[in-house]
């Protein structure tokens, strides 16, 4: 009837049931092409989609969830021959030196961002991990994420075994911890997901930046140097026009 009442209203004879078959067929057929794609892909980058055959033998004796020395930046190597790591976690005092980065603007460098970097990193008392992080030859590290899926899981104490624990932006901890663990190594944020008092934070974290943008770098130089956050003209005027 609904069939009926379409044909009605639009003027179209409905598909018969051989059209239904070809449409089908059809179907299976770029399905098919899809799969011959992938796989054609696979045959000219193996490095993407598999261990390359020297790390596999490396590290065959290693038991699933074992820390593997070196195994990540070697599987980086082999996909991207171009890969690197010379540049440490954290900006340090020897900023300055890695050319690349001061190319570009953030958030893929720091390109005009390097007075106030320097600013900022002039009164940071430390670069790095803690002294006890940094002396494990396996660091086993875990990313939270901030979406719903660990509710009523009761992960917590799981994601606190963990020797590094990194959350995002303002995840909640307090009150949450059966499932979200009380953990934290690495807080990592930018100025609009950051939690706006000093009490939220962990004690114990860390307190990473993600700059995205040069405002980023602007707003943590006036929280380290506890300076008022200024506001623009327009902002000011907009305020008092509205009381």
């Amino acid at each position: 009837l609904r069939l009926k009442h379409l044909q009605e209203l639009t003027g179209e004879h409905p598909p018969s049931q051989n059209e239904i078959n070809d449409k089908v067929l059809e179907t299976k057929i770029n399905c098919n092409n899809v799969n011959s794609r992938i796989s054609d892909q696979r045959a000219e980058w193996p490095g993407l989609l598999k261990r390359p055959a020297e790390l596999a033998t490396k590290y065959a004796n290693f038991s699933e969830g074992a820390c593997k020395p070196g195994y990540a930046s070697a599987l980086m190597t082999a996909i991207f021959p171009r890969f690197s790591k010379p540049a440490p976690m954290f900006l340090d005092d020897s900023f300055r030196k890695w050319a690349r980065i001061r190319e570009f603007v953030p958030p893929f460098g720091i390109k005009g961002q390097d007075n106030l970097i320097k600013a900022i990193l002039s009164v940071t008392k430390e670069y790095r991990l803690t002294p006890a992080l940094d002396s494990l030859n396996c660091r086993r590290c875990i990313i939270v994420g901030n979406g719903g899926v660990l509710a009523n899981k009761s992960l917590g104490s799981r994601i606190d075994d963990y020797d590094i624990v990194v959350r995002l932006n303002s995840a909640p901890v307090k009150g949450f911890e059966k499932d979200v663990g009380s953990k934290t190594t690495l807080r990592i944020t930018y100025p609009e997901g950051a939690m706006q008092r000093p009490e939220q934070y962990e004690r114990d974290s860390l307190f990473v930046l993600a700059g995205f943008k040069w405002q980023d770098f602007k707003w943590l130089k006036y929280i380290v140097y506890k300076e008022r956050v200024p506001f623009p003209k327009q902002c000011q005027v907009q305020a008092v026009s509205s009381r």
